[in-house]
């Protein structure tokens, strides 16, 4: 199974090379926020297609 310790370690690791570390941290909570809004979005709109179909 994957593991996203992988890619978060990654991104943690490159924004802390380029950026002190509270702009990192808060790059990285906007991150976060932005990826939970785009699931939401995305699992709002299969819902209404599906509905749509039925």
């Amino acid at each position: 199974m994957f593991h996203f310790s992988v890619v978060t370690n990654w991104i943690d690791k490159l924004l802390r090379t380029y950026l002190p570390d509270g702009w990192a941290l808060f790059i990285e909570f906007v991150l976060i926020g932005i990826a939970i809004l785009t699931v939401y979005a995305v699992l709002a709109l299969i819902l209404i297609y599906v509905e749509r179909k039925v």
